[in-house]
């Protein structure tokens, strides 16, 4: 697996074999491409990633881990509020979120997976606790802080990823992948802010042992500081961006002149640039979380490396210079870097993807009635089907049928039967709404059937497998137990099919249906068939060749076939669905010479040479010396 980060400025490649890196390409951008974490130039973007495989000699389909940027995360701070007297319990806390989540995961504009619910500010009858879990009282609040991932704002970067050549199988979040590289899996007590501050955005995360506090981007880093740069000593973006990094490299300003500044002078030059980013951060901090509680920070990025930023940023943001410190890749002392090639903090987000392979985002790939979609599996959960429905704004709800009329007789309301449950069908096989899908999976669904509409007979209701299926008293008398089997037989499927050789076939009976409670039967599945059960063997097959000028009949008996790709023998049972396939291989000279007790010198198969493994058809010569 390769990692890729792909970021406004460059992109980063890294070759690894577990924790050892082997190879490290940087590489930035030929022309701007990027923005703001998103795909900015589709075609520039599809040619820089392109580039970077071409440069690393990297095969098609190279598997590849990538991230997705912070400023692509939305943080939801929600008050919600707990029914009842109490005692509250962590089971009330998040059944009174989960209506909230839905409502935001299924708006029609952006589908959103959660990544992280942080809960502060407890309240029971307006007094600050710190928790309600367990406590009594007519009112219990607190603030509920959620962070989202927009399912759709990732599909354009993976599709260009995927159009260069790459097949990414891993998707980190940046800021969670800085945050895996700096803290391995020991998070601090205490909240500690982590800043990558890249070339055209400084993504921001909060994080403590308690969880993740909230993320935010700003579309501020490296280039604010050079375009102030560029402003103040009129220079282009390129030339400002030179002695940014180093001051003392003579340069040729707007007007053609050739300039060298001194430290002082590109110092002031970049002052506007330095306070609207420093300015802009420790807004975005305080809107995550009140500073006398955070403990620190740390940077990474290239656009960190500006001379004064990190005491700049730790004035205005009330910690002592100690507590806002860059750190760099040769820190990492979980990653051994044979290339020698990681050092400073551009490489911490790459770092982060590589070490967080393995708990990140699994991209996943469905068709839904037809439709193909889209989604991402959080780290050891897989979605579902009702998931699946809610990241598409379809409500799995609505997928019941309709319940039945009712009707009033006597002044009494007589209620219509429940709608039934919608069939799903996962490649053609029976699923529930809370099964899982898998990769490439297609569901076909189809809306259960409206419920029975109210009647003033009285009537027999059975339940077969949780549908409800009814019976008139006018036919009632007439049922005997055997008969509602065969009534209930009638609408569902009980015959057992295979597929023999392309075909499906119907065989046996697959289900059988039996009572267990009284009024409700359900199915249950019988063994499957043996294979010569299905296609009945043995099998004879046979053709007509010449042999030395005499026709010969060529016969065999096969007592087996081929199933789901494996060889299978006669008294094997086989299952239900299986695909069976009974063509045997090409007819061989040696099956020919049953009758021959002396193996021939010479071989000629329509007077061509052969040998005892030749090819042969029907009607053809076979010349033996």
């Amino acid at each position: 697996m390769i990692v890729l980060d792909v970021g406004t400025r460059s992109i980063i490649c890294i070759e690894h074999e577990g924790n050892k890196v082997t190879r490290v390409l940087y590489r930035e951008h030929a022309f701007p491409c990027m923005k703001e974490g998103n795909v900015y130039d589709l075609t520039k973007a599809l040619e820089s990633i392109s580039a970077v495989r071409k440069d690393m000699a990297l095969p098609e389909g190279t598997e590849v881990a990538v991230a997705i940027a912070g400023g692509q995360l939305t943080t939801r701070k929600i008050s919600v509020s707990l029914s009842g007297n109490g005692p509250w319990s962590e089971s009330d806390i998040e059944n009174a979120e989960k209506n909230l989540i839905k409502k935001i995961q299924s708006g029609k504009r952006s589908k959103k997976i959660l990544l992280g619910v942080q809960r502060t500010a407890f309240k029971v009858d307006g007094k600050q606790v710190g928790s309600v879990a367990g406590l009594f009282g007519k009112k219990a609040e607190y603030q509920s802080i959620m962070t989202f991932l927009p399912i759709e704002n990732i599909k354009t970067k993976l599709g260009v990823i995927e159009k260069a050549g790459f097949k990414p199988i891993s998707i980190a979040v940046e800021p969670l992948a800085v945050e895996r590289a700096i803290f391995g899996k020991n998070l601090p007590p205490s909240p500690f802010a982590l800043i990558d501050i890249g070339a055209g955005t400084s993504d921001i995360a909060v994080v403590s042992s308690s969880g993740l506090h909230g993320v935010a981007s700003i579309p501020l880093a490296g280039d604010t500081i050079t375009e102030s740069i560029s402003k103040n000593l009129g220079l282009d973006y390129l030339s400002a961006e030179k002695i940014k990094r180093n001051y003392e490299e003579e340069i040729v300003d707007i007007w053609g002149e050739k300039k060298k500044f001194s430290l002082l002078e590109v110092n002031s030059a970049a002052e506007d640039g330095l306070k609207k980013l420093v300015s802009a951060i420790s807004d975005k901090l305080t809107n995550l979380i009140e500073k006398n509680k955070l403990d620190g920070i740390v940077l990474v990025g290239g656009g960190s490396l500006w001379r004064d930023l990190p005491e700049r940023l730790a004035y205005s943001c009330d910690l002592s210079k100690e507590r806002v410190r860059i750190r760099v890749a040769e820190s990492i002392t979980e990653i051994e870097d044979t290339s020698g090639q990681l050092k400073g903090p551009v490489y911490l987000t790459a770092i982060g993807i590589l070490l967080s392979r393995f708990d990140s985002f699994v991209p996943i790939y469905y068709s839904l009635d037809g439709v193909a979609h889209f989604s991402v599996e959080m780290p050891g959960k897989n979605i579902t089907v009702a998931e699946a429905l809610h990241s598409v704004s379809r409500d799995p709800l609505d997928e019941f049928g309709e319940p039945g009329r009712a009707i009033i007789v006597d002044g009494k309301i007589i209620a219509g039967g429940p709608g039934g449950e919608p069939e799903i069908k996962m490649n053609n096989k029976p699923v529930s709404l809370d099964d899982s899908i898998f990769q490439g999976a297609d569901i076909k669904i189809e809306k259960g059937e409206k419920g029975r509409d109210a009647k003033s007979e009285e009537e027999l209701s059975v339940m077969l497998d949780g549908k409800e299926y009814s019976l008139t008293t006018d036919n009632l008398d007439s049922y005997s137990p055997d008969k509602i089997i065969n009534f209930l037989k009638s609408k569902i499927n009980t015959v057992g099919t295979y597929i023999v050789d392309g075909k499906e076939i119907q065989v046996g009976e697959r289900f059988k249906i039996i009572e267990k409670e009284k009024g409700k039967y359900y199915t249950e599945e019988l063994p499957p068939l043996k294979l010569e059960e299905i296609i009945g063997l043995p099998q004879k097959r046979s053709i007509k060749v010449h042999l030395n000028g005499v026709e010969k009949e060529v016969t065999e008996k096969t007592i087996s076939a081929v199933v789901n790709g494996k060889r299978e023998k006669k008294v094997n049972r086989i299952s239900w669905g299986s695909q069976i396939i009974t063509e045997r291989d090409s007819w061989r000279v040696y099956e020919a010479l049953d009758e021959i007790k002396e193996l021939p010198k010479k071989i000629k198969i329509n007077d061509n040479e052969g040998n005892l493994s030749s090819e042969i058809n029907a009607e053809c010569e076979v010349n033996l010396a």
